[in-house]
């Protein structure tokens, strides 16, 4: 066990003695913005503390709900067709040449891995299924409390900025209290990576905890010191977004900005819904912003083309994932097979076409149920942030941080309270009606 798996260790005892189930699922929300470290390592492999906190909450959690209601298909059929694509993909395509996981892509430019069975292909099943488990429990009980996906973007982004703060002010800081899972390459240089492994990673991060924070804040309204808190972490991931020079946060960002500003246009003009009163202001600050945000990505764009090797080694490993694609017939080599710089290019080269469908028929149906409840809007706002950067460059299929988001926009959270509440009401004795009385 490592000294931050201890520090989480005793994290899960306090929340569990203290709330139950809702403590341990918050303390888990809060181990989301170090998934890159490890909490406990067995032979060489690593758990992180989020996935400690799953096996601590998910049984809690069944216990409470029962086995899943069967219309869950599209959680169910992703699990299962990524256990038959796995368990034959890498025996039917053997030698295949992939970009092997836990090698780093730069590393493997030219030289890539022949495709055979590794425990990647097994971690990456189980961390599926925890993550698909966790989808279902958030779905079917009032575990949903509306400010739990808020812990990781606070926790995260001002652990990463103290780091920023400890870097500025040259004190050395404990880089292994994060820097410890031993599958794990860290960045080092000039550019921040926080506590996570690139500064890819950060930025992404810092852009899905500005979305999230920053919608939260628009609908919901908190009160005067959450508000003072929320926004001065936004403040933080500005400034994190900037530090960690993330090409991978920028694309997302422009990507998020366009598709909110076409579902707004809609909106308004299609749906005849009112204008929002803080889109005026938007569109202020982005006129206002948007010369230093051209410069600054110009210059991020530039340094990228000039260290040319970031450049290549995504360019060959997306290349490749389309080739592996092609020569699987469509059908992919496995989860955990081969690795990508885009998401797009990650789920076809695993779990290929059937795959890539269900996943985004399975993200559709998150979004959509979302949508339809204002409250829920913070949650889907993040979703579409961190599916954007996911899109850009950032392939995480298994992204604690996504599926704790799909869970919270699931439409059936709502269903299954109804069902605990009726299921509660039915075993009271009945309140006599005026009926009854006269009788």
């Amino acid at each position: 066990m490592t000294f931050l798996g201890a520090i989480f260790v005793v994290a899960y005892a306090i929340g569990l003695f203290t709330k139950g189930r809702i403590g341990v699922l918050s303390v888990s929300a809060a181990a989301i913005p170090f998934n890159d470290s490890a909490a406990v390592v067995i032979g060489g492999i690593p758990i992180t503390p989020f996935y400690l906190g799953m096996l601590i909450y998910l049984p809690l959690a069944y216990l409470r709900i029962g086995f899943p209601r069967p219309d869950f298909v599209l959680p169910w059929l992703l699990g299962l067709w990524g256990v038959v694509v796995t368990l034959t993909g890498p025996t039917v395509f053997a030698g295949m040449p992939v970009v092997a996981s836990g090698k780093g892509l730069d590393n493997q430019i030219g030289r890539w891995s022949e495709l055979d069975y590794t425990t990647s292909n097994a971690a990456q099943m189980i961390y599926l299924f925890l993550n698909l488990a966790l989808l279902m429990a958030l779905a079917s009980s009032q575990d949903t409390k509306h400010w739990i996906p808020s812990i990781p973007a606070v926790v995260g982004t001002w652990v990463a900025a103290v780091m920023w703060l400890f870097r500025e002010a040259g004190v050395p800081w404990p880089s292994e209290l994060f820097a410890n899972s031993p599958r794990r390459t860290y960045a080092s240089g000039a550019r921040l990576a926080g506590q996570f492994t690139e500064p890819s990673h950060l930025g992404a991060f810092a852009l899905v905890s500005a979305v999230l924070l920053t919608v939260t804040v628009l609908i919901k309204q908190p009160r005067r010191a959450l508000r003072v808190l929320y926004l001065l972490t936004i403040g933080a991931d500005i400034l994190l977004i900037v530090e960690s020079e993330a090409l991978t946060a920028l694309a997302g960002a422009g990507i998020f900005t366009i598709l909110a500003l076409s579902w707004g246009l809609y909106r308004v003009l299609l749906r005849n819904a009112k204008i929002p009163i803080f889109l005026p202001f938007f569109l202020a600050v982005m006129v206002v912003a948007l010369p230093k945000v051209v410069e600054f990505t110009q210059g991020v764009i530039e340094y990228k083309f000039q260290a040319r090797r970031s450049i290549a080694g995504r360019s060959s490993a997306d290349a490749t994932s389309l080739q592996v694609f092609l020569d699987s017939g469509g059908f992919g080599v496995g989860l955990g097979s081969n690795r990508s710089s885009s998401m797009l290019l990650l789920l076809l080269s695993t779990v290929g076409i059937v795959g890539t469908l269900i996943f985004f028929l399975l993200m559709g149906r998150a979004i959509s149920d979302g949508l339809r409840d204002r409250s829920r809007l913070p949650f889907v706002a993040a979703l579409i942030a961190i599916l954007s950067a996911s899109l850009a460059s950032l392939p995480d299929l298994v992204s604690p941080m996504t599926w704790l988001l799909v869970g919270f926009c699931w439409n059936s959270g709502q269903r299954g309270f109804n069902d605990e509440m009726i299921a509660h009401e039915g075993n009271r004795p009945k309140r006599p009606t005026n009926l009854d009385k006269a009788r």
